[in-house]
Parts: structure tokens; sequence; C-alpha cells
């Protein structure tokens, strides 16, 4: 019996410090000033055709803020490009505000048909006073 409660808690043991081990590798740096800002990333979630109207484009995403303040009139730029990286379509569109720690769920549609060699995406453009986005952050950090 008692071989069994050690197998039991050795094998818990284990499974504790593989996960502190996991959390702590995995773990992206990145410095964060100031907490008492909006921080925002926006989470492309897909595009497409719109079924119901074949003229469009939809395209899907969340708009972020891990910041511990409101971020206000929050634009988004969607955005799409041919297969040489060159933009051939962009619409920017009001969010409006995003709660401290939350996000919106957006749909947004463009008047076009794209071809399946283009490319869809969509960024943070603007918010009222200081905030950071944190995609441009990330960008700057891996350069």
């Amino acid at each position: 019996m008692g071989d069994i409660i050690d197998i039991i808690l050795g094998i818990a043991a284990l499974c504790v410090v593989s996960f502190c081990f996991y959390s702590i590798v995995t773990q992206p740096e990145l410095e964060i000033c100031d907490m008492d800002q909006p921080m925002l990333v926006v989470n492309f979630d897909g595009w497409g055709e719109n079924i119901d109207d074949t003229s469009e484009t939809i395209f899907n995403y969340f708009v972020i803020n891990y910041g511990n303040t409101e971020a206000k009139n929050v634009v988004v730029r969607c955005e799409v490009t041919n297969d040489n990286d060159i933009t051939i379509s962009q619409q920017l569109l009001n969010i409006g505000n995003v709660a401290s720690n939350s996000y919106v769920y957006k749909t947004s549609t463009i008047k076009e048909l794209f071809s399946d060699n283009d490319f869809g995406m969509c960024y943070v453009d603007s918010a009222d006073g200081r905030f950071l986005n944190l995609e441009e952050r990330i960008n700057e950090d891996a350069n």
C-alpha cells in the first residue's frame, strides 16, 4: 500500500515540476513599462466571402485590451495584400471603446472580392490618447 502512495506522490511531483519548467521556458519576454495605459492587439480570426452577399468579403477578429485602462475610440485597419505584398484594398473601422482587461469580437465587411492568392489581415490603427500597440512592440523586439 505504501508503494502505491509513493508512486502517486512521485507522479504528482513530476507533473508539478514539469508544468513549472514548461511555464518558465515558454513564456515570451515582453518588457512593459506602464500597465496604466491601454495595451491593444488584434487577434485575427479569419476572412472570406460573405455567403449572404457574394460581393462582400468578411473579416472576423478580436480586439484585446490587456491594459488596466479603457481604450477609447479604437480604430482597426483591415487590409488585403497580393502575392507581392502590395496592399490592394484597406478599410479603417471605428470599433469604439474596449474596456480594460477585456476584448470585443467584431465582424467587418469590405465591398470587394479577392483572389485565393490574396492575404487579409487586421491591425490596431489608432486610439485616443497614449496606448501601447502590442503587435508593433513585439515586431520591434523581434528585430
